[in-house]
């Protein structure tokens, strides 16, 4: 989730927000109901799904992404990249 948080701070997003999509990421529940019992659950990894934010933030890290590779030296007509570099 760390490129998701560099590239809204990059993209000039206050760090406000950020700090508040940060917390509604990280304490992500649900709740399973087997029979009369309810089991809460931490959701601790990814993003939510069904969220309307989530496609949105996806396409962000995205395309800060691309931006990097962009700058990427280009070695006969492809382009190497490493994850650290990217992310």
């Amino acid at each position: 989730m760390n490129a998701l948080w560099n590239a809204l701070r990059e993209e000039g997003v206050h760090n406000k927000l950020i700090a508040i999509l940060q917390y509604i990421y990280t304490s992500a529940r649900s709740i399973v109901q087997i029979g009369e019992a309810n089991i809460p659950i931490n959701i601790e990894r990814g993003v939510r799904q069904g969220d309307p934010l989530s496609p949105k933030l996806f396409a962000a890290t995205l395309e800060q992404s691309e931006g990097r590779l962009d700058k990427l030296q280009t070695i006969n007509q492809r382009t190497t990249a490493y994850e650290s570099a990217i992310c």
